[in-house]
């Protein structure tokens, strides 16, 4: 297998020449990094005398290998003595230490070789379940080259986040991602980059809605999208983008309308021009976990989608619903972390929140209403509740009617994303508008859209600007019974 033993003497006999230098070291390397046992052993007794700070030097050393009664595991007095003599000086340090980790990165991809070839092998694993395995191996490995010590001095944070700012300040980078909607972006910034942020309703509700239209609107300003979407196939989602572009019902295309056709496919070439990428076949969370990681790394994906939360299927099953979730946002969490994206996944609520009322409206989501798990509250750098008012309080015509659902579905309508949680920014509702036979959502400040005026049928805070009288509509509009 492939080491250098040379190096890893270099590196002991360095530390015996100066201490000081472990530090540098432990930004390259861990102890476990090490081929030969002996040379593993002194690294991590090294390691333990500098965390208990004791002097690391060769006569404290020799001493302690000694009082333990089995020098041999440090490859004997002499090989500790002997460390040292060829080392000039200690400033190659860190060049010894990336040869160490070539070596044990090579071994590592060794290994995972020989898995994968027995894994291939056996019949009853299957295909899909093997590449799978695969890319989280190699990912696997990729991480450990890139992060391999967690501890770094404060003067270095200190150093690398003032770097950070001035990237910030010149527009380089963000540390929040948009949403293309000016209304959330406005307060909040956008998605917190680093974090997994969720959106959660109801069955029907509107979260495939709300996340296509966001897609398309932040990838319309040059930010890479991508959907791990577990729920809906790809067909599906393309068909609700071009309808949100094209502002023609899905329908017509089915039915057969030949101004439909063209209009789709006119948005098609349209839609194919942006950065979106899709995946509708990863189901379990390790293939989640690695299209996300090629999103981010391969397709420069800022922002990933998935559709939805509660659909991922651990690797492992346990006995407890609700530990497989709280794994799952766990690991979503730590996803978006080291790929330093903004994570967005939707999910369901459960039955309570059709049976909760605030203010005299039914349905509004709170926080601990995720369906199965306490982890979507404890990880979200922001929460949203999706809230549609006319799903559970449909309007009524000035005689008093009823709309018809068809009718209903082509006007502009309330839908809410209710603040559930922020870590960054005070929490703040956010009102949209939305036409469901479209699949459209509005931003009450978009150049050319008049909010609609339903009177007294909305009372909600975050339409509180977006409803005031409108001085376009006339008279005739405001007697009419479509608002």
């Amino acid at each position: 297998m492939p080491n250098s033993a040379d190096a890893e003497k270099a590196v002991l006999g360095c530390l015996l020449l100066d201490s000081s230098k472990l530090g540098k070291v432990l930004e390259t390397i861990c102890s476990d990094d090490f081929y030969y046992q002996q040379n593993k052993n002194l690294f991590k007794l090294l390691v333990d005398f500098s965390r208990e700070n004791k002097p690391i030097e060769l006569l404290s050393v020799v001493q302690e290998i000694t009082d333990t009664g089995k020098p041999d595991d440090y490859g004997g007095i002499s090989h500790v003595y002997t460390l040292s003599d060829n080392v000039p000086s200690s400033e190659g340090i860190v060049y010894y230490s990336k040869i160490i980790k070539d070596k044990a990165l090579r071994r590592s991809l060794i290994q995972t070789a020989r898995r994968i070839e027995d894994a291939a092998i056996d019949e009853a694993v299957s295909t899909a379940d093997l590449l799978s395995s695969v890319e989280k191996d190699v990912f696997e490995i990729r991480n450990e080259d890139e992060n391999v010590s967690g501890i770094v001095p404060m003067f270095k944070a200190v150093s690398e986040r003032k770097k950070t700012w001035k990237r910030i300040q010149s527009g380089e980078r963000s540390e929040y991602i948009k949403t293309g909607f000016p209304v959330i972006d406005n307060h909040y910034g956008g998605w917190p980059r680093g974090y997994v942020s969720f959106m959660g309703g109801r069955p029907a509700i509107g979260k495939t809605m709300v996340a296509t239209s966001m897609m398309l609107r932040s990838a319309n300003i040059g930010i890479p999208q991508g959907m791990v979407s577990i729920e809906m196939t790809k067909g599906k989602l393309v068909d609700r983008m071009i309808s949100s572009i094209t502002g023609v019902s899905v329908d017509l295309l089915h039915s057969g309308d030949e101004s439909a056709a063209e209009a789709f496919a006119d948005a098609a070439e349209f839609l194919a021009g942006h950065d979106l990428y899709v995946d509708d076949s990863s189901t379990r969370i390790s293939a989640v976990e690695n299209s996300i990681r090629r999103m981010s790394r391969q397709f420069k994906c800022q922002v990933v989608w998935v559709d939805y939360y509660q659909l991922i299927r651990p690797d492992r099953r346990s006995d407890k619903v609700t530990a497989d979730l709280d794994e799952i946002s766990d690991r979503l969490r730590l996803i978006a972390k080291q790929e330093d994206i903004a994570l967005v996944s939707l999910l369901q609520f459960n039955q309570l929140v059709d049976q909760n009322k605030v203010n005299r409206r039914t349905g509004i989501p709170a926080a601990r209403m995720a369906r199965g798990s306490e982890g979507v509250y404890l990880h979200a750098g922001l929460y949203f509740g999706i809230y549609r008012q006319f799903h559970y309080h449909p309007p009524l015509r000035v005689s008093r009617k009823p709309y018809r659902p068809d009718e209903l579905a082509t006007m502009f309508q309330p839908i809410e994303l209710l603040c559930l949680k922020s870590r960054e920014r005070a929490p703040r509702d956010i009102g949209l508008w939305t036409q469901l036979s479209t699949q459209r959502i509005w931003d009450p400040n978009d150049d050319g859209f008049v909010p609609p005026d339903w009177g007294d049928e909305i009372q909600s805070r975050a339409y509180s600007k977006a409803l005031l009288p409108n001085p376009t509509t006339s008279s005739e509009d405001t007697k009419s019974d479509s608002p």
